[in-house]
């Protein structure tokens, strides 16, 4: 997923206009590197890092939040937490917010994809499916096409929000 991260960060960075929005992450939050992959866009006070968002998706428990302002952000217990690791509604936010959404497709996958009248495909990785793969043809990459014989593979993708009046703006 990394080489789609860097794609997002120099596409961002070179366009004319900024997207308005965030980039949207749901089943997936989990495999999201770092927010230092997310570049840096215009804000009310300067530049700001583009906001990385949580989508509501089948993971239940508790998600990752920004810390509090300095000096006192990794020192004061926020609002919002639990200790429980129960679901926290307010960390969700609604896709309308989204620019770019991340999503992992296999086959065996029971959410749907993006709405492809709201989502195109902006870049696509291979992602090797482990549970549809056998052990141990899923710990080793073998070349002449062996290990793509043997293992299923999946689509990690970043979408971008389609253009108004139906367009797309897919790579």
């Amino acid at each position: 997923p990394l080489r789609l991260y860097e794609k997002l960060y120099y596409d961002v960075v070179a366009a004319e206009t900024p997207p308005a929005g965030g980039v949207c992450l749901g089943k997936e939050w989990y495999r999201f590197p770092s927010s230092f992959f997310l570049p840096d866009v215009p804000g009310e006070d300067g530049l700001r890092s583009m906001p990385l968002l949580w989508l509501n998706s089948s993971f239940d428990g508790q998600l990752p939040r920004p810390f509090d302002p300095w000096p006192h952000g990794t020192s004061r217990l926020p609002p919002h937490m639990n200790d429980r690791n129960l679901r926290e509604a307010s960390r969700y936010s609604p896709e309308g917010d989204c620019s770019f959404l991340v999503d992992l497709q296999l086959s065996s996958q029971q959410e749907p994809p993006p709405d492809p009248g709201i989502w195109s495909v902006a870049w696509c990785e291979v992602f090797l499916d482990t549970e549809a793969s056998p052990f141990p043809w899923r710990s080793f990459w073998l070349p002449f096409g062996i290990s793509d014989k043997r293992n299923s593979f999946g689509k990690y993708c970043i979408w971008r929000r389609a253009a108004s009046g139906g367009e797309t703006t897919s790579r």
